[in-house]
């Protein structure tokens, strides 16, 4: 009896051994995310000799046939390698292309909206891009593609590209030098938050927005970081650098950035018990370059419309007075109150111009003012076109404008006609 029971346990042994390390010519691996300690790259393939179920890992065997493990979650195993060539072949083009989250996004089981989500990446979390999904795809009002994606813990599925930022590592380049590239770009330069770099890449330049002096500004020598915010002039100093990955941890102080390159860092501190995330950038030129380009935009196009004239007259909308300081004086507006002008604004005045029309209505309109009472500091905001004679103004409330940006006109706004001259009432006897 004894020997039964102890030739069963032996078979039972064997059997679990057997289902969980496979032995002999098992498959192929394509490589997707090896680990930085493996000999492999991303887009090789190699054999695996075994496997263990219990580990997760393959044996893997290279051209020197040299093996070693691997996780089994870093890339993609097949039966017959005329599997793997064709999925690499499919793979190429992303074999060195990341992406991180600027938002908490999730990775779904498949490529729709409606799928099960397999993970929840943080703001700032790095994946591998396996593969790009052809036809576009809208989710509410915006349009992407799919991206099939891998954590670097092994999570796997789909994500909405809208919310990720892509850059490129060479997987030949080893991690040292990246730390020496990432470091020598980070204390050379000057960086800014990567909002500045969105409002420049856009053309409408909010220089309202650029003149906070935000940024980060590393002191390499002093070892020393200092974060200037809307509000606040931070100061920290650190004792020493600890690289892990593509993170870099600055010891003795409570910053970490992550490099996705040497133009964009994500930033981590904690101030005043508050954890602060936040993404910055380089700028091709100073930030002060580019609100000097802006001005003298905006001088332009106040010059073009003084040329035509500083004198508006409607016989509807009242009378209009441009002064030499960008004041105004306008009287007789009755008509406008409270839709368009509120109650009690007086009849002075500044002329705003950091308002902006949205790509789709650059065709029907030539301008942006704003007409900002000193009675109220309230803006009536109007996109105006010139016509023979005059210029038509079309009133725009504050629901369809965002961030400084005229998004629509409704049809029922209010039309303003004003005939324009150099002198007083010319033309109006």
């Amino acid at each position: 009896m004894k020997a039964l029971i102890l030739k069963t346990l032996l078979i039972s042994i064997i059997l679990l051994f057997s289902s969980s390390c496979s032995r002999g010519g098992t498959g192929f691996f394509v490589a997707i995310w090896p680990p930085e300690e493996s000999s492999l790259r991303s887009g090789d393939i190699v054999r695996v000799v075994s496997q263990s179920e219990i580990r997760n890992l393959f044996v893997i065997e290279n051209e020197g046939r040299i093996r070693e493990e691997i996780p089994r979650y870093t890339g993609r195993f097949f039966t017959r390698r005329r599997d793997a060539e064709q999925f690499l072949l499919q793979y190429e083009p992303y074999v060195d292309m990341f992406a991180y989250s600027e938002v908490s996004l999730n990775i779904r089981t498949s490529p729709t909206s409606s799928a099960a989500r397999e993970y929840r990446l943080r703001p700032g979390q790095v994946v591998k891009v396996i593969s790009k999904l052809p036809e576009p795809y809208t989710v509410g009002n915006l349009t992407g593609n799919w991206i099939e994606v891998l954590t670097e813990t092994g999570f796997s599925g789909f994500c909405f590209d809208r919310h990720l930022s892509f850059f490129e590592r060479d997987s030949a380049v080893s991690t040292a030098d990246y730390e020496e590239k990432f470091l020598d770009s980070f204390f050379t330069n000057r960086w800014y938050p990567s909002a500045y770099l969105d409002i420049i890449n856009s053309g409408r330049i909010a220089i309202e927005r650029l003149r906070t002096g935000e940024g980060l500004f590393p002191d390499k020598n002093n070892r020393r970081i200092v974060i200037q915010t809307e509000r606040d002039r931070i100061e920290f100093s650190f004792t020493n650098i600890f690289f892990s990955g593509n993170s870099a941890i600055f010891m003795g102080s409570p910053v970490e950035v992550i490099f996705y390159s040497t133009e964009r860092i994500y930033v981590k501190y904690t101030h005043r018990g508050v954890d602060h995330l936040s993404f910055f950038t380089t700028l091709e030129m100073p930030v002060e370059h580019y609100v000097q380009e802006e001005i003298g935009r905006r001088n332009d196009a106040m010059d073009l419309f003084f040329r035509r004239g500083r004198h508006l007259v409607s016989d509807l909308y009242g009378s209009i007075t441009l002064g030499d300081r960008r004041g105004f004086t306008w009287t007789g507006y009755v008509n406008l109150v409270p839709d368009v002008i509120p109650l009690a604004s007086g009849s002075l005045g500044v002329v705003r111009d950091n308002h902006f029309l949205g790509r789709h209505l650059e065709r029907r309109f030539d301008g942006v003012l704003a007409f900002e009472f000193d009675a109220t500091r309230r803006a009536a905001v109007f996109a105006y076109v010139f016509v023979d004679g005059g210029i038509r103004f079309t009133h725009v409330s504050a629901r369809n404008i965002e961030n400084n940006i005229i998004t629509s006109v409704p049809a029922d706004s209010h039309i303003l006609y004003f005939r324009q001259s150099l002198l007083p009432h010319e033309g109006d006897q």
